[in-house]
């Protein structure tokens, strides 16, 4: 209350002190008056980051989001550069705070770059963000450059164990492993193994969903196709097939397409739809899944 009061006025020592008596009465002996009035002070020179906020005020933000203003405001005061938002721009993002993040962090007083926005655009995709996945689309990403196989692997990783998405990668991956362990003599170091999903199974999901329809999905092809003797050892030798990590996504809008529809994430697959090609058959490929998966549940 007294730092409110002398905000917008005149913060000399009498004032001050005059405050904390008023405030106060003789709860504060007068050493302690004056050391409670060079604090303020000190606090008062720099007033342009303080921030009040009243919860009982009609039409008050909620208090994160005061928060998050008070932070960047506070960021500004020191810095224009986009790796020095970055903490910020995270809380917005796990806050939900779009609105903030386009009026305070990209309202062009800062330079962002793709590289300054790729760790926040996977939180965004993990944590189910669709509007600011087209925030940093608009912003700079590029998914084309962005979406790595490696990263779709990561998404798929990062699915919750909730989901029916989960319990069918977990089917999938668990047959690999005791197909694997018919040809490994160290049967439980294979079973029991922590199960990190990978590409292979995700093609085999969407191989139950779509058949031929997928046919080619995270593989490599420019790898020499097996031949016909070799064919059963690819068979227990998946992974060997799958793309290099580092390798960017031939088509990342329908990749992300796919994860989407795979989770039921409504927002995230329609902007996924609308932002890639082919969106006639994207439109019945997900019909198709969404049926599919709505039999098992």
């Amino acid at each position: 209350d007294i730092l409110v009061s002398l905000m917008n006025g005149p913060c000399d020592p009498d004032s001050v002190q005059e405050q904390l008596i008023e405030n106060f009465h003789t709860e504060f002996e007068w050493a302690n008056i004056s050391k409670w009035t060079e604090l303020i002070e000190k606090i008062l020179e720099h007033r342009h980051l303080l921030t009040v906020h009243d919860p009982e005020q009609e039409g008050s933000e909620e208090l994160d989001a005061v928060i998050l203003r008070a932070l960047v405001k506070a960021c500004k005061s020191q810095s224009q550069e986009a790796q020095d938002y970055l903490d910020e721009l995270k809380l917005a993002v796990a806050w939900n705070k779009v609105d903030i993040a386009k009026s305070e962090i990209f309202n062009g007083d800062v330079e962002w770059r793709a590289c300054d926005l790729e760790e926040v655009m996977m939180d965004a995709l993990v944590n189910n963000k669709p509007d600011f996945v087209k925030l940093f689309v608009d912003n700079g990403i590029n998914m084309h450059e962005f979406m790595t196989y490696g990263k779709l692997q990561d998404l798929y990783c990062s699915i919750s164990e909730k989901c029916l998405l989960h319990e069918l990668l977990l089917k999938k991956h668990e047959e690999k492993q005791l197909l694997l362990a018919t040809r490994n003599a160290n049967l439980h170091e294979c079973v029991v193994k922590k199960s990190r999903f990978t590409l292979y199974e995700v093609s085999k999901v969407l191989k139950d969903f779509l058949h031929d329809s997928c046919k080619g999905f995270y593989q490599d092809t420019t790898k020499k196709a097996p031949s016909e003797k070799s064919t059963k050892s690819r068979k227990f030798h998946g992974n060997k097939n799958l793309p290099d990590m580092q390798q960017r996504c031939d088509n990342p809008w329908r990749d992300l397409f796919l994860w989407a529809v795979l989770q039921n994430r409504q927002d995230m697959a329609n902007y996924f739809w609308a932002m890639g090609p082919e969106a006639v058959a994207a439109a019945l490929a997900g019909c198709k899944i969404l049926k599919e998966m709505a039999h098992l549940e």
